[in-house]
């Protein structure tokens, strides 16, 4: 392709989605992570878009909460959601609940063979054109600044679904309080999904370890593993490990 085609083309995409990571343009693109760098230097160069670690956004986009919250511990972030991927089997099915560093773990999943069920947009955006990918999407109430769908509807959708593994993030965890959330009305939900599903794997940067938040979804002993990065201490590692819980360290 020539060069400034693919500039054009890649500019064109992320002003169509108003941001787009690394990975996201890599994945629709099918071209190197290097290629997609270059291209992101070039554009910004050029005053097309602004760069931020780990993707890019249109200059004219102002980025909502969610999207906001994808700046943050990006390359971590990517590190875990690649790790959680190497955890599941074509033909498996998944639970893939909202959330930042679970819509990270999308590029990774085109390839397989899977049954996703999800109330996030972001992954029904990311996964919608994965060719073995069959996606089941909860309905309910648009949550505007988490992305995704809640509600009574939301869990209605899922008393009827079983899936091999649940993945979830959290905005909190301690091994002494367990799982945490500020979205106090999701809690209900969370346990069905826990209930529904034959293993919970916690998605969680290591910027959430003892970290406070609204309400617990779930105590340590209600998960199965944790994948989180290098960053989290020997110590809070050690005290899961106690517990039962495996932590799946992505480097």
């Amino acid at each position: 392709m020539i060069q400034y085609i693919a500039d054009e083309k890649i500019d064109e995409y992320i002003k169509k989605l108003g941001m787009a990571s690394v990975n996201e343009i890599r994945s629709a693109f099918e071209i190197s992570e290097s290629t997609v760098r270059r291209t992101l230097a070039r554009l910004e160069r050029t005053g097309h878009i602004r760069r931020y670690k780990g993707g890019a956004i249109a200059l004219n986009h102002k980025p909502t909460e969610f999207e906001q919250r994808l700046h943050c511990c990006a390359t971590e972030k990517d590190a875990i959601a690649r790790k959680a991927t190497e955890c599941i089997k074509d033909d498996s099915s998944i639970i893939l609940l909202g959330g930042t560093t679970i819509s990270a773990m999308c590029p990774y999943l085109c390839n397989k063979n899977l049954t996703v069920i999800t109330n996030s947009l972001a992954v029904v955006d990311a996964l919608k054109n994965a060719s073995g990918v069959k996606l089941v999407m909860l309905g309910g109430i648009y949550h505007q600044e988490e992305y995704e769908l809640v509600g009574d509807v939301t869990a209605m959708g899922l008393q009827v679904i079983y899936a091999d593994i649940l993945f979830t993030g959290c905005t909190g965890f301690s091994p002494e309080i367990g799982f945490m959330t500020n979205e106090i009305n999701s809690i209900s939900f969370y346990n069905l999904c826990m209930k529904n599903a034959d293993k919970t794997y916690v998605l969680a940067d290591s910027s959430k370890a003892q970290k406070s938040s609204m309400a617990i979804f779930a105590p340590s002993d209600r998960v199965d593993s944790i994948i989180t990065d290098s960053g989290l201490s020997k110590e809070t590692r050690a005290a899961f490990v106690d517990l039962g819980i495996d932590v799946i360290i992505a480097e």
